[in-house]
């Protein structure tokens, strides 16, 4: 769908700790399914930390469940100290918590973004949940972030149905 809208599609899907084998062969999956369409690129995942430049962006992704913020913009600033050098922009998106979180340390801003899966059963039991929405986030490659978009999944849901076409005869 996204090569509907764009003419060029990255695909990053950051390991793990509950995925890390699984993560690895979706991605050889999707390299295969797209390995004959230029517009499409699967960005390698082997590693935990996924570095994405684009211009005067450094966006490092990863799932997060290996350290907090702290601890990961040490471990950024020292693996990745030229890609902090020559971006004005800094983002380290992750999701591991499955809930909204935000913070600022030394010119790096982390997020940490909602799921749109529900909690498994320890989870639940646990008392843990969060809204389920996705963000999409669009980045200037000179300004950074310029705009973003957040659809929750029942939204999503109404779009869905919205867009099925209805079977034929006895189908």
């Amino acid at each position: 769908m996204a090569l509907g809208k764009f003419g060029r599609v990255e695909v990053v899907n950051a390991r793990g700790n509950h995925d890390p084998d699984a993560a690895l062969w979706i991605n050889l999956v999707l390299e295969t399914a797209y390995e004959n369409e230029p517009r499409v690129t699967v960005i390698p995942n082997e590693k935990h930390l996924i570095p994405l430049r684009f211009g005067n962006v450094f966006t490092p992704v990863c799932h997060g469940d290996k350290a907090p913020f702290q601890r990961r913009y040490n471990s950024l600033t020292h693996s990745f100290s030229k890609e902090f050098g020559e971006s004005n922009h800094v983002y380290c998106w992750q999701g591991h918590l499955h809930h909204k979180q935000r913070e600022e340390i030394g010119g790096c801003t982390f997020e940490v973004f909602n799921s749109m899966t529900a909690p498994d059963q320890w989870h639940a039991e646990s008392g843990y949940g969060a809204e389920r929405n996705m963000t999409s986030i669009i980045l200037h490659k000179e300004f950074g972030e310029v705009d973003r978009k957040v659809c929750s999944l029942n939204l999503a849901r109404h779009f869905q149905q919205a867009v099925q076409v209805p079977s034929q005869g006895g189908q």
